[in-house]
């Protein structure tokens, strides 16, 4: 296992760190949408899901 501290947009250090790593997957937790910006904007496990082939494995957290 390694750690990353990565700077800049969200996403792209998603991203990027995933890459660099070579990361067999990529494991973000979710709680469903936030309101009207993530509606409009889509949320940050979404946008990853759209700018990475890397597999992504979403985990739903249940409140």
């Amino acid at each position: 296992m390694e750690t990353l501290i990565l700077e800049g947009k969200v996403v792209d250090s998603i991203v990027r760190g995933a890459h660099e790593c070579e990361a067999d997957v990529i494991l973000m937790v979710t709680d469903g949408h936030d309101g009207l910006s993530d509606m409009l904007l889509g949320s940050v496990t979404e946008r990853v899901l759209r700018a990475t082939d890397t597999n992504v494995l979403v985990l739903r957290h249940k409140k």
